[in-house]
């Protein structure tokens, strides 16, 4: 083996260990040493080479000591604890929605340090104003201190390395070009990803779903799916794909979807299509204002009281969610199904639904055996999934470069 070749071979194997230490400590918290070379399976040695690396670059800390704790001591000597340095670097996650930006600053522990919110409708901004806003919100949060990535969950189609977004039905053309500018004018690194496929990426983080295989079906400003099969996030060849709330659930003069185009799930599950639906107004027109988590508590609330227009609207949603899940039933196989966001709080009510258009819809009625569980605040979650994914960033960065 030649000079080159072995430099080369010890440069990845010192990365390598590089990010298994800095794996453990994201995986445990404060650990010693020795605690960590059990961990990484790595000799006490490199554990402490690399560490004293660590330390001189600011990426992990000496904790105050824990004389409480009998496993931070041996034979009276306190051992010395280590974890991530909190303030090493800093993330910015959050989500863009038809009518708000919502932001969130994370320390490298992954603890939120503040949360800004702005209300703006970004249908009428371009690609560079998007940016300058995202950037002026961030004199909102408690600390300045300057992100090293952003990470966004949008709604609409993602392209695989996070870079660009395809499609969107809550930006303009020119709006969906953000990225690039906020990158430049933040000296950061900035992801966008499907808001969905944010959703899923925070609940494999429970340990009901983690190593599993499930769908994250989002029902709120719009719907979404995020998809994991095996303990894997599911793309397509080429991007976010696993998309639910536009297949065309009814043909011909369907009711309007914020995409523009009639008959889409959306334009029946969505909060703004059961707000709709529940008033009695125009399906082929759009509401003239934002919908509400309180209108849709009421509409819930109306449609538990019995029979009328909230009842069915509510119906009508699991109709629509059932035919979308057929088709991905049809394709993936079927899979349990956490449903989030405002719409959520009304499956009981459209549980049966649900299940008799998949049984209409989907043919392999002994797969139909399926749980489906909710969640309430999808927000939070394409924020936890947007800090899960800026995390990681960030050690590999530490650990391989760029």
């Amino acid at each position: 083996m030649s000079k080159t070749k072995e430099v080369y071979l010890s440069d990845d194997v010192r990365k390598q260990n590089r990010f298994r230490i800095i794996s453990q400590f994201r995986l445990h918290g404060k650990k010693s040493r020795t605690e960590i070379s059990k961990l990484a399976d790595l000799s006490a040695g490199t554990v402490t080479n690399v560490s004293t690396m660590l330390l001189e670059e600011g990426m992990i800390r000496v904790c105050d000591q824990d004389a409480s704790n009998p496993s931070s001591s041996s034979h009276g000597r306190p051992r010395v604890q280590l974890e991530l340095n909190p303030n090493y670097k800093f993330v910015v996650a959050g989500s863009l929605t038809f009518n708000s930006i919502s932001l969130s600053l994370f320390d490298y522990l992954g603890d939120k340090i503040s949360t800004v919110q702005e209300k703006v409708m970004l249908e009428t901004m371009d690609g560079d104003e998007i940016a300058e806003f995202i950037l002026l919100m961030l004199k909102g949060f408690d600390v300045e201190v300057a992100p090293s990535i952003f990470v966004l969950g949008v709604q609409g189609l993602t392209k695989n390395n996070g870079k660009e977004i395809l499609w969107s039905p809550i930006l303009s053309e020119s709006g969906m070009k953000f990225a690039e500018r906020l990158s430049q004018i933040s000296n950061a690194e900035v992801t966008v990803a499907n808001d969905s496929a944010m959703i899923a990426r925070s609940l494999s983080k429970d340990k009901a779903y983690a190593d599993g295989t499930f769908g994250a079906v989002l029902m709120s400003y719009g719907i979404g799916l995020g998809l994991y099969i095996d303990g894997q996030p599911f793309q397509g060849a080429k991007s976010s794909a696993s998309e639910l709330g536009h297949i065309s659930f009814k043909d011909g003069d369907g009711a309007l979807c914020r995409c523009k185009k009639h008959g889409c799930v959306e334009a029946y599950a969505s909060d703004y299509a059961i707000w709709r639906r529940a008033k009695g107004l125009d399906p082929h027109a759009l509401p003239d204002r934002p919908v509400t988590s309180e209108d849709i508590a009421q509409i819930i609330e109306d449609a538990r009281q019995g029979e009328g227009p909230a009842r069915e609207a509510i119906r009508e949603a699991g109709r629509a969610i059932g035919f979308g899940l057929a088709i991905m039933f049809g394709l993936f196989d079927a899979f349990p199904v956490v449903f989030v966001g405002r719409g959520a709080q009304a499956l009981d009510l459209m549980d049966e639904e649900i299940r008799k258009s998949l049984n209409e819809h989907f043919r392999f009625h002994d797969q139909l055996d399926i749980n489906f569980t909710k969640e309430s605040d999808a927000l939070i979650h394409v924020e936890n999934g947007s800090s899960i994914v800026g995390l990681e960033w960030l050690d590999q960065q530490a650990a391989f470069g760029a």
